[in-house]
């Protein structure tokens, strides 16, 4: 975790395993992480690759969801937008799935202090390379929640 003590506002990229856990279900880290930030508790930070993202896996594997996710992209608001790609390309020396790439830049261009995933097969198995390549910190939903003081143990 960072060594920096937390604070309101803290900037928070979000990758599609949260924001599809959080669609799929009303209980959960996931949930409550993006209902603070709609409560303005932290800043949520989102790329429009995150949101394509997204979508396409809801249609694909849960289009029940979709409705949910919709609201909840609408009530998080406008993203950063898509990265440079000479970040892309920082981002893939460091990864092993291409795909993750435009998350991380994504989050590094919305100058996040945190990445949160599910991901462990690729983002959190990486995120001690990633914290030294770019200063962000790849946690799990709980653990950002825990590290901004939003959550007790």
């Amino acid at each position: 975790m960072a060594s920096t003590p937390p604070s309101r506002g803290s900037r928070v990229a979000v990758d599609s395993s949260v924001y599809f856990a959080a669609a799929y279900s009303p209980w959960g880290s996931a949930r409550e992480l993006l209902v603070w930030g709609i409560l303005g508790e932290l800043t949520l930070v989102i790329s429009d690759f995150v949101y394509s993202e997204t979508e396409e896996h809801l249609t694909e594997k849960l289009p029940s969801a979709l409705q949910y996710f919709r609201q909840i992209k609408e009530a998080v608001g406008s993203s950063v937008g898509l990265p440079p790609e000479s970040l892309v390309e920082q981002a893939l020396s460091i990864l092993d799935d291409p795909e993750d790439a435009p998350v991380v830049a994504g989050a590094v261009h919305g100058r996040a202090r945190y990445l949160v995933s599910y991901d462990r097969r690729h983002l959190l198995r990486k995120a001690a390379d990633i914290r030294q390549a770019f200063g962000l910190e790849v946690v799990t939903p709980e653990e950002v929640l825990l590290a901004l003081g939003l959550r007790s143990r």
